[in-house]
C-alpha cells in the first residue's frame, strides 16, 4: 500500500508539475504576442508619422519655393488674424527677354479643395479612410489656354488640426474656422499652415501640423 500511494502521489506531482509548465508557458506566450503587436502597432504608427512630417515639409518647401519666385507686390492681399485665406494668388516670372531684358509674368495660384469624390457631407465618400479630406493644387497661367492644375498633396484635413467649424478659435492660434491649408499675412511675413491626416492600423486617426513663414522679397509686377 505505502508503495501504491506513494506512486499515486509521484504521479499526482508530475502531473501538476506539466500543468503549471503549461500554464506558464501560455502565460509566457500571451505576453510575447502582446509585445509584439504592440512592437509593431508603434512601429507602424511610427512610420506612418514619419511619412506626414515628410509630406508636410516636401509640400511647406514647395510652396516656400513658389512664392519666393514672386513679388510682395503682385500678391494679392492676404487676410491678417483673426482672418485667413484657403488659397493664394501670385505673379510670377516666366520668361525673360536675354535681347531686351522684357520681363513676361503670368498667374499662379495654391489653395486647398476637397479631395476627387469628396464634398462637405461628414462623410468618407471617396472610402480612403478620411472624412471629408482635401488636396493642395497649384494652378499655373491662372485663367489662360494654358492653364495647368498640379496636387502637391493629399491627405489635407477638411480644418486645420484641433479646429472645428463654429465660429471660434478652438486650436489657440488666434484664428477661427481655418481650413487644413491657411494663409495669413503678418507684418511682411506670410504664414502657411498645414495639417496632414492619416489612419493607423487600428484605424484611429493620426494629424499632424506644420507651420512655416515666408519673407517674400521686395519688387512688383507690371
Amino acid at each position: 500500500m505505502t508503495n501504491v500511494w506513494t506512486g499515486s502521489r509521484r504521479r499526482g506531482s508530475a502531473l501538476i508539475e506539466v500543468l503549471l509548465a503549461a500554464m506558464l508557458l501560455a502565460t509566457l506566450m500571451g505576453l510575447t504576442i502582446t509585445v509584439g503587436t504592440s512592437s509593431r502597432r508603434a512601429y507602424r504608427s511610427g512610420t506612418l508619422s514619419t511619412s506626414l512630417q515628410g509630406r508636410m515639409s516636401f509640400v511647406a518647401n514647395r510652396i516656400t519655393t513658389e512664392l519666393m519666385a514672386a513679388s510682395t507686390d503682385s500678391i494679392q492681399a492676404v487676410s491678417t488674424a483673426p482672418q485667413w485665406d484657403p488659397t493664394i494668388t501670385f505673379e510670377r516670372i516666366e520668361s525673360v527677354d536675354t535681347a531686351t531684358g522684357a520681363v513676361t509674368w503670368t498667374t499662379d495660384r495654391i489653395g486647398v479643395e476637397y479631395a476627387t469624390g469628396e464634398t462637405n457631407d461628414g462623410t468618407d465618400e471617396n472610402e480612403n479612410g478620411l472624412i471629408d479630406d482635401c488636396v493642395v493644387v497649384l494652378v499655373r497661367d491662372v485663367g489662360t489656354a494654358n492653364e495647368q492644375r498640379v496636387v502637391l498633396c493629399t491627405g489635407v484635413g477638411e480644418y486645420l488640426e484641433g479646429e472645428a467649424f463654429n465660429g471660434a478659435d478652438d486650436n489657440g492660434n488666434v484664428l477661427r474656422d481655418e481650413q487644413g491649408l491657411c494663409f495669413e499675412r503678418r507684418g511682411d511675413a506670410l504664414v502657411v499652415r498645414i495639417s496632414l491626416q492619416g489612419m493607423t492600423d487600428t484605424d484611429e486617426l493620426m494629424e499632424l501640423t506644420h507651420e512655416t513663414s515666408i519673407w517674400v522679397r521686395n519688387g512688383s509686377a507690371p
